[in-house]
């Protein structure tokens, strides 16, 4: 340390120069950016890109109609059985059964629809729409970008 000293005296007197002048030129130690806190990215903010900045997107599994297909009656709204007279034969006593007219089969409507063929969307409840994934609702999503104070340097 002293030696450091020593040739900093003697610079000085050689070169009739003040310390502050021999140290203008020297690099000046870099400071923490303020905007970007040192991180060197910020926050941007902008609409979502997926929902429009709505924060709901149409339903993807009843495509926005908000009712799907019963897959108990296949979206008939019916069930067919065996006919419990003929037991599906379609005839009694070598006639056609009266019950089903000889086809054998019944119809009953879907008890889970109620003859409807379709049910209110499990997935949006009806509504036709649902919370947008990207945004999580919020209508907005927040990008990281580079800071354009420090260039993405964190100090400047």
């Amino acid at each position: 340390m002293k030696r450091i000293y020593t040739v900093f005296l003697f610079l000085v007197l050689l070169l009739g120069a003040s310390a502050s002048t021999l140290f203008a030129h020297a690099p000046r130690q870099l400071e923490r950016c303020t905007t970007c806190q040192g991180t060197g990215r910020v926050d941007d903010v902008k609409a979502c890109t997926k929902c429009g900045g709505k924060g709901r997107t149409t339903c993807t599994r009843c495509n926005g109609h908000r009712t799907e297909r019963c897959l108990s009656c296949q979206g008939s709204g019916n069930f067919y059985r065996n006919c419990g007279q003929c037991r599906g034969a379609g005839r009694v006593n070598g006639e056609a059964c009266r019950t089903c007219n000889g086809a054998g089969k019944t119809t009953e409507p879907c008890l889970r629809c109620n003859g409807k063929g379709n049910l209110t969307c499990g997935s949006c409840g009806g509504a036709g729409q649902e919370t947008c994934s990207l945004c999580s609702g919020r209508g907005n999503k927040v990008w990281k970008v580079t800071c354009s104070r420090c260039n993405g340097a964190g100090r400047r």
